[in-house]
């Protein structure tokens, strides 16, 4: 087993094993390691998982604003009617 000293500057989380997982986007196999949170194999795949949870985050949110304002006849709620909202 290599000493620290022999590693050099080498952080102690490259040293966890590695594991084959399938890309979220692709579908591609690609290495990570142990604990990782990386679902993506590439920064092309990372792009693509961005763009797609914002135009999620954007559709939700639309999908939430057109629900208040049909509660409300159409127009924004006041922020009291939001407080009253969120203490039921």
């Amino acid at each position: 087993m290599p000493t620290s000293n022999d590693l050099g500057n080498i952080s102690r989380l490259s040293l966890r094993p590695l594991i084959t997982c399938s890309c979220t986007i692709c579908g591609a196999d690609f290495e990570k390691a142990e604990g990782s949170r990386r679902e993506v194999c590439s920064f092309q795949c990372k792009a693509e998982r961005s763009r797609r949870y914002s135009r999620k985050y954007q559709a939700d949110g639309r999908r939430v604003l057109a629900e208040f304002r049909s509660r409300f006849d159409g127009r924004d709620p006041t922020d009291e009617e939001i407080l009253q909202l969120l203490d039921k």
